[in-house]
């Protein structure tokens, strides 16, 4: 239900008003497809008034993005990261992201078992390579290439379908 929600939100006239105003304004094209995030952008608050918790539930909304979140607070990163670091809260980057990562795997799984093709292949791409699912590149040599090894001055000269050793 409350996923429902959120989605139905996101599809809200509110949302649609949000993304143009963030146009208007010239926001990062990532606030402009996040409205949930143009949401907290409207309701700004001081980074001087924000409790440690808010602090971290912020960045975890915006995906562990310190420049969203310094843009959010209107600071800069450095100051984001010198307060992570200044209340021993770095670590929480690594754990924001990986729940980020599972929720996007959440996601892919999702697609792959509704059939899309593309997630499927990305799968199999980065998780199935032992199995021999991997993208190669081939070459194709057009030109004739002339080499000179420095250590003993042999010349090698190689070109489409030939290997030449002087």
């Amino acid at each position: 239900m409350k996923e429902q929600a959120k989605t139905n939100w996101l599809e809200s006239e509110e949302a649609e008003r949000l993304r143009e105003e963030a146009r208007e304004k010239g926001l990062p094209e990532s606030y402009q497809r996040m409205p949930q995030i143009l949401k907290m952008h409207k309701s700004k608050r001081s980074i001087r008034t924000c409790s440690e918790d808010e602090l971290l539930e912020t960045l975890s909304n915006m995906g562990g993005n310190v420049t969203m979140v310094a843009n959010h607070y209107e600071v800069s990163r450095t100051t984001i990261f010198n307060w992570l670091e200044k209340d021993d809260n770095l670590h929480m980057l690594e754990e924001i992201d990986e729940s980020w990562n599972d929720v996007a795997e959440y996601q892919l799984n999702q697609k792959i078992l509704s059939g899309n093709l593309e997630a499927i292949k990305f799968r199999l791409k980065t998780k199935a390579k032992k199995r021999g699912w991997f993208e190669s590149t081939e070459h194709n040599i057009t030109q004739v290439i002339k080499v000179q090894l420095e250590s003993d001055g042999t010349e090698i000269t190689t070109g489409p379908g030939e290997v030449d050793e002087s």
